[in-house]
Formats: C-alpha cells, structure tokens, sequence
C-alpha cells in the first residue's frame, strides 16, 4: 500500500500542493519523511479532484514570485542556448524580462518566448500558455484547508508543523541570488494585470488572521 492509501485510512493527513516557486522543495523534504502524516502534490496535481481534501499551499506576492521565477532562470537554467542570448543581450533582469514580455514586437522577443511559454508542463490533463514557474498560482488553488504566507514562510510553516504535532524541520531549497528586483510602475502594472487573480487571493489570505487559515 502507498503511502497516499495508508494515510488516507488516518483520523487527519494533509494535502500539500507544491506551486512553483513558493517554497515548495522545503516542505516536499518534510512530507517524504517516514511517519509524516503530509502527502506530497506535484506541480501537475489537478486540485479539484474530488478526493485531494485538506490541501495545503504556501501563497506568495505574484511580482516577489516572478522575480524568483526569472533569477531561477537566469542562474540556474543559464546553460540553455535561449537564456544565454538573452544574457548576452543583457537581458538580466526581471525588469528587462517584463519590458520584452510586453512588447511582442521586441528583438529578443521570440528568445525570451522560448524561454517562457509552455511546451510539455500540464495541471491536470490541462496544458497552460506559460511554463509552471510563470504561470498564475490561482491555476493550483481550489478552496485550500491551510494557508501559508510566503512572507512569514518559516515562522508560519514551523506554526504549523506545531499545531499537528508533525514532526519537520524546514530547510532553504533552490536558493537564488536576486541581483536586481527592481521594477518601472509600468512594469508593475503590467505584472498587476496578468496576475490579477493571484493578487486578490494573496491579498485575501494575507489579511486572514493566521488561526483562521490553519
């Protein structure tokens, strides 16, 4: 029997559904632990089965996640031929990344596409315009049980574990080294709009008292 089949036969467990850039290795080390009462969701995880109760998500501000989302890009995947070119262009930044985005008349737009738009990632049996790590949190909440704030992530998470008594330790996963996260209004504006949606819930649930959200 899988570890989903046992816990489900449990008094409580947890559903943890790992959205892209918000943390989620961190807690993904908790759940693989052996007695942990937390089953680990995936990026593709379809969070309006029916079954998925008790979801758990770590919600983060949309333009701090995007930021996270282009440094990862740039650090880590910086080998690909795409990123490279748009590196040699100097094309650094969140802010440069955002002005090309907007502008589908750009130079380097189709560059900066290759990098960002989706070709195998799926939610669901849903596949996205945007890779996982560019497309809007919302896509993976559906009514969740907990909520975690990135903001307050490690004194919220370890709120938690404490809460119900499961036993982790947090840990930095995927580390970035944010050089430049500075953005135009008309960037923000621009970032406002396309995650619109996130705002809202991320607003919503940040001014939610933390007793209420877990």
């Amino acid at each position: 029997m899988d570890k989903k089949a046992q816990l489900r036969d449990q008094a409580f467990f947890v559903n943890f559904i790992h959205i892209p850039k918000n943390g989620g290795n961190s807690i993904r080390k908790i759940c693989e632990k052996k007695g942990i009462n937390m089953i680990y969701n995936g990026h593709s995880t379809n969070v309006y089965d029916k079954d998925l109760t008790n979801q758990l998500v770590v919600i983060r501000n949309p333009i701090d996640r995007f930021i996270s989302a282009v440094y990862y890009a740039i650090q880590v995947c910086g080998r690909l031929p795409h990123i490279k070119n748009l590196k040699k262009k100097g094309i650094n930044s969140p802010e440069k990344w955002v002005q090309i985005w907007c502008d589908p008349n750009h130079c380097q737009y189709h560059d900066l596409m290759l990098e960002m738009l989706n070709t195998g990632h799926y939610i669901g049996n849903k596949m996205e315009k945007y890779k996982y790590t560019y497309s809007p949190q919302s896509l993976w909440i559906n009514n969740p049980k907990f909520v975690i704030i990135m903001d307050n992530f490690k004194t919220e998470i370890q709120y938690f574990l404490e809460k119900y008594k499961i036993n982790g330790i947090v840990t930095k996963e995927n580390t970035t080294k944010h050089i430049d996260g500075q953005l135009s209004e008309k960037s923000i504006e621009f970032l406002k709009n396309f995650y619109k949606e996130d705002f809202i819930i991320y607003e919503k649930y940040k001014n939610m008292g933390i007793e209420k959200r877990m």
